[in-house]
């Protein structure tokens, strides 16, 4: 089994088309890049490469509202286009009638959003979950991904699908920098973390706002890595915008994590771009180094939250160690905010005992969702399903 069509000189991969995952068919010869899979159009999807076989092709194929299935398609009519993809029988997926049913009752949009500050013509996309019965606007969740160099395509997310149920519009920002949408926007986002990509959420939210999707006076923010980067900071810049926020191993102090993560490199080329990062790049920061690793980071802005923040933690995590999320709370409990003499800004802390950075242990996984819900529910954020 080789990752060829029969004419030996097409190479078959998985890739990203903007906000989708595609199988692609690339001519070694002539250089030439053709889909296989469908991109845009009604019903978007993704496709993942499994395996070739003779001149049958297999792949699993996932949406926002369709879990994972197997499909195959015939290469004996070429790669020179979209090739025909039926489920394979027998394999299907099944499901409870309650969660079927909970799933009909959503729709994936991707939604094509301009920035608003640095360069405007690199367009970015935006996942959203959306429930179809509504009445008017809803309360929404942005759910920024972390990398920051990945993104949200059109897959199968539990979590996010979960959060959608319950009556929540799910906002997930491909903002500049993600992958999918060319060299210029990749590159586009090292130097410009804290600025760029907060601005390009904020674009997104205010965009479904007008649309008239969203309320705007009831919204959360949720993010794991530099998605909790990008949480800390949105509640930081924008203090009366957000109900609620949950931050999953979030990077919150970049001159703290230099010191003590396993990708310290990561710290310089995000923060000073790519190349001017590289120069500096030390084992020993300068005090200036460490002065803007500071100005970049939620922790800059942490008297000026407002909203209750609950913390999920992994105490394994040596890519955001412990010590960064504990610092920023550190801070948090020690400020009165914005409102002299008040109370900081609730908090709550959980640190898994056995997880690493990704906090994916299945029963991690579940506790962490279930008690996001309940911590946007019992802060005014409850979803229109209920929960």
């Amino acid at each position: 089994e080789e990752p060829y069509a029969p004419d030996g000189r097409t190479l078959l991969l998985s890739s990203q088309w903007y906000s989708q995952g595609a199988i692609l068919a690339v001519d070694v010869v002539s250089g030439r890049v053709t889909p296989l899979t469908p991109v845009g159009g009604p019903a978007p999807s993704s496709y993942t490469l499994l395996a070739v076989s003779g001149d049958t092709v297999f792949a699993s194929q996932a949406s926002p509202v369709l879990p994972p299935r197997l499909v195959s398609a015939s290469l004996s009519g070429g790669t020179s286009s979209v090739l025909q993809w039926t489920p394979v029988p027998g394999l299907e997926l099944g499901m409870p009638d309650s969660v079927a049913a909970a799933l009909s009752d959503l729709e994936a949009r991707v939604e094509a959003v301009t920035p608003t500050v640095g360069d405007t013509t690199l367009t970015f996309e935006s996942v959203n979950w959306v429930p179809k019965k509504r009445t008017g606007p809803l309360p929404a969740i942005i759910l920024p991904h972390g990398g920051p160099h990945s993104a949200v395509a059109l897959g199968w997310y539990p979590a996010f699908t979960f959060l959608a149920s319950l009556g929540y519009v799910v906002l997930s920002p491909n903002y500049r920098g993600s992958t999918g949408f060319g060299e210029a926007s990749l590159s586009s986002l090292p130097g410009n973390i804290g600025t760029h990509d907060v601005q390009d959420c904020m674009a997104t939210l205010q965009q479904a706002v007008d649309a008239g999707l969203v309320d705007p006076a009831r919204v959360a923010v949720i993010g794991g890595s530099h998605g909790g980067f990008l949480t800390g900071h949105l509640l930081g810049q924008y203090p009366d915008t957000f109900k609620a926020g949950v931050l999953r191993n979030p990077v919150c102090n970049l001159s703290l994590m230099v010191g003590i993560s396993d990708i310290n490199d990561w710290c310089w080329v995000e923060t000073f771009g790519s190349e001017e990062g590289q120069r500096r790049m030390s084992g020993v920061p300068k005090p200036d180094d460490l002065k803007h690793m500071f100005e970049v980071s939620p922790i800059a802005h942490v008297e000026k939250v407002k909203a209750p923040m609950m913390f999920m933690l992994g105490a394994k995590d040596r890519r955001v160690p412990l010590q960064d999320g504990l610092q920023y709370i550190s801070a948090l409990r020690s400020t009165h905010g914005s409102t002299a003499g008040g109370d900081p800004p609730k908090v709550r802390v959980i640190t898994f005992p056995e997880d690493t950075h990704a906090l994916d242990r299945p029963q991690t996984e579940f506790e962490q969702w279930v008690n996001a819900a309940w911590w946007l529910k019992i802060h005014g954020m409850p979803g229109e399903a209920g929960l």
